[in-house]
């Protein structure tokens, strides 16, 4: 229950759901948290918490940072989640807002199958993309087996990574057309060439996980039919806890090989942050005349980003390094 009627509330949603199932369910050997919070281990026949199942942050030396990914309870809650409907071959689909992480959750949990054994292929929709795109995209990945059977290396899988899923443009009809082939294809394994004989393209062995921001403030609902499909799973903002570990784990290793009071400094900046980033939303909201006024997590990011490229012949001390925060909060939220 749940992952399933409950998989798509929001937080507040969420902690209603799980009162009202705790109160229904009081027979049950159910744990002190939140039903989101944790899975049952039918091994050992206990509940554990997502936190314990978290794993340690350990990048490679030289790690671009838009490549850096900080495993944390929510990354480890959808990673699991994703892989066992994966593993049903059941398509998944990520709802949330901008700056909540769907797409690099998805990147991380689709890399994280052997490479011998899978095959990604990522598909960035937009309002310009067309169903012949869509599917001139797919074959141009695909290999012909035998007869009208076409899939990925023999062997592998190719799981099918579709962002923006409602992007593309609604036409005269009500339809994406885009959206219109991908139910066709997920239904039926097979569609037909563009021009020609119109003969059977079969494929096989493809999985199909996907990631939109929910259809309200302009943007596209999508049809009901092709998110029939799908397990949908919402996608809420991470707490802030967990916000601060993520950076707090990345100044860490950034600032290694710095002056300890360097190091000692970067401890507070998590947190200072994210009460100047809450500042400017509480203070500074869209409006008719400043509509650009939307900021995310991505520009926390940003902040962050800019710290560490620091130079630690230059930045050697507490106060330079204040003075390059102030900056890169000048720079992003100015």
């Amino acid at each position: 229950l749940t992952w399933s009627l409950g998989s798509v509330l929001d937080d507040a949603g969420r902690k209603e759901f799980d009162e009202h199932l705790k109160k229904n369910l009081a027979n049950k050997v159910l744990p002190k948290y939140s039903l989101f919070d944790g899975a049952f281990d039918l091994e050992v026949g206990r509940w554990n918490p997502w936190e314990d199942q978290v794993e340690e942050f350990a990048p490679p030396p030289g790690l671009e940072f838009n490549k850096i990914f900080v495993p944390t309870v929510d990354t480890t809650r959808y990673s699991w989640l994703t892989r066992r409907f994966l593993a049903m071959n059941q398509p998944v689909l990520f709802i949330g807002e901008s700056g909540t992480a769907k797409s690099v959750t998805l990147q991380n949990t689709l890399e994280s199958f052997p490479a011998e054994a899978s095959a990604i292929l990522n598909i960035n929709f937009s309002s310009r993309t067309t169903s012949k795109d869509f599917q001139r995209t797919l074959e141009d990945n695909v290999t012909k087996r035998t007869g009208r059977i076409f899939g990925p290396e023999q062997g592998k899988t190719l799981r099918i990574f579709l962002d923006d899923l409602s992007m593309p443009k609604i036409d005269t009809y009500g339809t994406q057309q885009p959206l219109a082939l991908l139910k066709f294809l997920i239904e039926r394994s097979f569609i037909y060439e563009r021009g020609g004989d119109l003969e059977k393209i079969n494929i096989q062995d493809c999985q199909y996980v996907s990631g939109m921001q929910p259809p309200f403030a302009g943007r596209n609902s999508i049809d009901p039919r092709v998110i029939s499909l799908y397990a949908c799973i919402g996608v809420t903002f991470p707490a802030q806890e967990s916000i601060e570990r993520i950076y707090a784990s990345i100044l860490k290793n950034s600032f290694a090989g710095f002056d300890a009071a360097v190091q000692e400094a970067t401890t507070k900046l998590p947190e200072v942050t994210m009460k100047l980033h809450e500042a400017v939303l509480d203070n500074m909201p869209p409006t008719p005349t400043k509509f650009h006024y939307i900021f995310s997590l991505r520009d926390l990011s940003r902040v962050f980003q800019g710290i560490c490229q620091a130079n630690p012949q230059v930045v050697n001390s507490a106060n330079i390094l204040v003075r390059l925060w102030r900056n890169e909060c000048t720079r992003v939220y100015e």
